[in-house]
């Protein structure tokens, strides 16, 4: 029962840290059809859940007091509607990508705990 208090916990801690920031779209089209632009969202919005859609793997037995894992990580996708970006962001994005770094470090009780941080390269973009 400890062991499923303190996995509640851990996700209840992660669901509040990787609430996301504001997204800016900045669209000086005056041309653009404002009826496109909930589609236009949803298209980049996907997109972005792919390329950040980011799995923190661990190995499948526990590692132990002494063990850690340090990992390095990459994505990297091609956008879907290069239009609908450049429609909502005014820059024309062809692929979206992040890098970055996760760890893991062994607990008793055969518990371990792990983050990770990725950056997006070009933008202040990041998540945890």
């Amino acid at each position: 029962m400890k062991q499923l208090s303190i996995a509640l916990l851990g996700l209840t801690i992660s669901a509040a840290v990787s609430a996301a920031d504001t997204i800016q779209l900045n669209n000086s089209n005056t041309n653009y059809d404002a009826s496109r632009a909930q589609s236009d969202f949803r298209t980049i919005l996907a997109d972005m859940g792919g390329a950040f859609n980011y799995k923190a793997l661990n190995p499948a037995e526990p590692q132990g007091l002494l063990g850690f894992d340090l990992g390095l990580n990459a994505t990297f996708a091609n956008v879907s509607d290069e239009q609908a970006w450049l429609n909502l962001t005014g820059d024309s994005i062809e692929q979206i990508g992040s890098i970055g770094v996760k760890l893991s470090k062994g607990l008793p009780l055969g518990l371990d705990v792990s983050g990770f941080y990725n950056i997006v390269p070009g933008t202040d973009a990041s998540f945890y």
